[in-house]
């Protein structure tokens, strides 16, 4: 079972400002620039190729980490605590979970001899674009003495609470819930040793013990907005967690286990927020949740497009738009950057299309094309189209 290592009880210089005063805001201690980074990957595999060329372009001084693979599961490794996770959730955890999670503990163990104050994590699947480092740096020099972790990116999107400005305008926040995935994030010399106390033993993924903070120690922030992007489609070579079905008893104890745990991890968030004078401050929506709208808006509209009359894809597009949209006339602006990437939809009658396009900023833009006549691309057809950047 993971322990609490001692560690639970919060030191005194969390006390809302009293960390800034013990460590004054851009001091970087032993590290100057860059903080290091460790990623994880199998030698041999594609990705591996990928990372290291991805740091070579991005100039920085990275580590390699060996993958752990764990191939049998009639034969489980020591750290696996079996016991611990069948009473909690009635099955086991998946090789590839028990493998992801030791690999971060090498990544941390790799770290802690390193004798550097501060460092960066990334998953071989993990993207640094090169606009985010000045964030990324600024981030791991505000965290440096502190027992704290910065996830530079988090899925899902999570509405959070800002506890430092940063001076290129990004923000370090709480998310108001706890987020998930370890594809890429920033760690204190003291975070990492309280998460390596409590990880001898192991029975969830590497993403879940983190947010453990009530067990380890060690508080979780977010970097907002996120520094680094999930490469691969957000595939992960772990495979789909598939929960395999289990008795009537064993559920019913997994699921008062889990609403004791939420309820003690909820008031534990709390007064994390409280002691760091954040408790109080308004919640801020992630600039991620946009492409989370974008999705569920485009599906929205591809059952509108199966509709006979165009107006109920216009009408489809009125109720998905949201207030904030703003309109945009003109179907190609000459002015501006280019679009990253472009989609068109045809409806089945062929009287009603979509474009949608995504810009490098992030912001997400659709045109809405009808006709009740002729072919959509001819140009004695009667069209209207409404576009918007969300």
């Amino acid at each position: 079972m993971i322990g609490d290592g001692g560690r639970s009880r919060l030191p005194r210089r969390w006390a809302p400002g009293t960390e800034k005063k013990r460590l004054s805001f851009g001091y970087i201690g032993p590290m100057k620039g860059f903080p290091p980074v460790f990623y994880i990957t199998h030698a041999a595999s594609p990705r591996a190729d990928r990372i290291r060329n991805h740091a070579r372009e991005l100039n920085i001084h990275a580590r390699e980490v060996g993958a752990v693979f764990v191939k049998m599961e009639t034969f489980w490794p020591a750290e696996y605590d079996r016991k611990e996770r069948l009473v909690r959730l009635g099955y086991d955890m998946r090789p590839g979970e028990i493998g992801c999670f030791m690999a971060h503990r090498r990544a941390w163990e790799a770290f802690m001899t390193s004798g550097m104050p501060v460092c960066l994590v990334l998953e071989d699947d993990a993207i640094l674009p090169e606009s985010t480092r000045t964030s990324v740096a600024e981030a791991a020099k505000t965290i440096i003495g502190l027992p704290y972790l910065v996830r530079i990116y988090s899925e899902p999107a999570r509405n959070w609470r800002a506890w430092r400005e940063l001076p290129s305008g990004g923000y370090i926040g709480r998310p108001v819930s706890a987020g998930n995935t370890a594809v890429a994030y920033l760690v204190s010399r003291e975070g990492c040793q309280r998460l390596l106390d409590c990880s001898n033993q192991i029975w969830c993924p590497v993403d879940d013990f983190m947010n453990q903070e009530r067990k380890h120690g060690c508080i979780v922030f977010h970097l907002e907005p996120a520094a680094a992007l999930h490469g691969h489609g957000g595939q992960s070579i772990i495979g789909v967690r598939t929960k395999p079905p289990v008795g009537f008893i064993a559920r019913a104890r997994r699921e008062f286990l889990r609403a004791g745990n939420a309820i003690l991890n909820n008031a534990h968030r709390k007064y994390i927020n409280l002691r760091l004078g954040i408790f109080f401050k308004p919640s801020r929506p992630s600039v991620a949740k946009h492409c989370v709208f974008f999705i569920s808006s485009l599906l929205s509209l591809l059952l509108a497009l199966s509709l006979s009359h165009p107006m109920g894809l216009l009408l489809a597009a009125h109720h998905m738009i949201p207030l904030n949209a703003q309109p945009i006339h003109g179907v190609d602006d000459p002015v501006g950057p280019a679009p990253r990437s472009r989609d068109s939809v045809i409806s089945s009658t062929g009287r009603a299309r979509i474009d949608s396009q995504i810009f490098p900023e992030g912001e997400t833009a659709f045109t809405l094309f009808h006709t009740n006549r002729g072919d959509l691309d001819e140009p004695s057809a009667t069209h209207s189209h409404n576009r918007f950047r969300l």
